[in-house]
């Protein structure tokens, strides 16, 4: 972006630069946790906590998620490279359905997030 160099999103934006980026972040958050278990590092929503399963799902998610979305707002976008130079999600909906439905994800996660604080205050009391 800062070289305004077309296109845009390369190779972190295919399915395969994803799945690298999958692997690097899982990695670097079971490095924080073995960092965690040395130096006191703050540990909002009990993040040191988590096991493998969680931390893959999550990665991989975002990552992914992050393709799917971008897809389907940038033209630039060609997601299945070397196999396709296609772009089949281009424009699948509006964009501001896009919008609408990050946002209700948003707050579908603060409502479960709370849900589960409450739950969890129950049983400790």
């Amino acid at each position: 972006m800062a070289t305004g160099q077309y296109p845009l999103h390369r190779f972190f934006h295919t399915y395969i630069g994803a799945t690298i980026i999958t692997v690097a972040t899982a990695l670097i958050f079971f490095a924080a946790l073995k960092l965690a278990s040395r130096v006191k590092l703050p540990n909002l929503f009990q993040w040191q906590s988590l096991n493998s399963f969680p931390i893959w799902l999550g990665a991989a998610v975002g990552s992914y998620s992050h393709i799917v979305f971008d897809s389907v707002m940038h033209s630039d976008i060609v997601p299945l490279l070397p196999f396709s130079e296609t772009n089949v999600l281009y424009q699948f909906v509006s964009l501001g359905e896009l919008h609408l439905f990050c946002v209700f994800a948003a707050l579908s996660g603060v409502v479960i997030i709370g849900i589960r604080r409450l739950l969890n205050a129950k049983h400790t009391d």
